[in-house]
This record gives structure tokens, sequence and C-alpha cells, in this order.
């Protein structure tokens, strides 16, 4: 399986360092740059749009999978 992760960002680069260390022989990561929606979501109106989406999706993912961090 290819991951496509974003390289130039921090957070995301450091989370799949993370994974990374999990030497999972499946996974294929690929960083790449996408300076063009990089920029997109630069634009106050898009990111905040878009940081409220993925607060909200996340707050969901974490309750469908609050079992597993018990673990």
């Amino acid at each position: 399986m290819k991951v496509y992760f974003n390289n130039s960002c921090s957070i995301c680069r450091a989370e799949i360092n993370l994974y990374k260390k999990e030497n999972i022989s499946e996974l294929n990561w690929i960083g790449n740059r996408c300076s063009l929606i990089e920029n997109i979501f630069k634009l106050p109106i898009v990111y905040h749009f878009f940081y409220i989406g993925y607060e909200i999706v996340a707050f969901f993912l974490y309750l469908k999978n609050r079992k597993q961090l018990k673990n």
C-alpha cells in the first residue's frame, strides 16, 4: 500500500516518522510536496474552513477508535 504525505509539513513529517518506526513492510511511504494545494490552504478563509472540518472529523475518529487507545 502506498501512503502519500506532505513532506514539507513538519507536523505531517513528525507523525509519519512515528509510523515508519513500526517497520510495516506492506506500507510504502511517499513524501511529496503539494505547493499548489499547500498555498491554497494558507489562504485565511480556506485554512479556517478546513481547520474546523479537520477538528470535527478528528473528534469523531477519536470517538470511534477510543477503545483501541485504552489497550
